[in-house]
């Protein structure tokens, strides 16, 4: 089964996401190393350069309620060991997306393990103080 790709874009200036239109990648001579240089808005004619944007993968999983689930999501969770309501944030290391509980990591999130324990609450970007 292949995972579905989205994302989002946080426009830090402005500190608001945007509707996202498209992106413009550079590449360095005949390699497929690139860069991004910028980002369109949905309905806006000036692009945003990409140094004021960050941009926020889906993970491929939804919460409990069918929100999906993305880097920079802060969730609550029943996860054991830690059936608790502490509030933790997903995040991108080493090839997978992870759950991050105050000052370590559970690991990597996967669907099997979900079983309908973590909601979404909010986000890193727009909600900071939830951590």
């Amino acid at each position: 089964m292949k995972r579905q790709i989205k994302i989002k874009a946080w426009y830090r200036k402005e500190k608001r996401f945007i509707d996202l239109n498209g992106v413009d990648i550079r590449f360095k001579g005949c390699g497929n190393e690139g860069s991004i240089y910028n980002i369109y808005e949905q309905g806006v004619l000036n692009a945003i350069p990409s140094e004021d944007i960050d941009l926020i993968e889906f993970t491929g999983l939804q919460d409990k309620n069918g929100v999906d689930i993305y880097e920079g999501d802060i969730i609550t969770a029943g996860l054991y060991p830690f059936n608790d309501n502490y509030c933790h944030d997903i995040y991108f290391k080493h090839g997978g997306f992870k759950v991050r509980w105050t000052m370590f990591e559970l690991g990597e999130i996967y669907s099997h393990k979900l079983n309908g324990k973590i909601e979404v609450i909010g986000n890193i970007y727009e909600n900071p103080k939830l951590l």
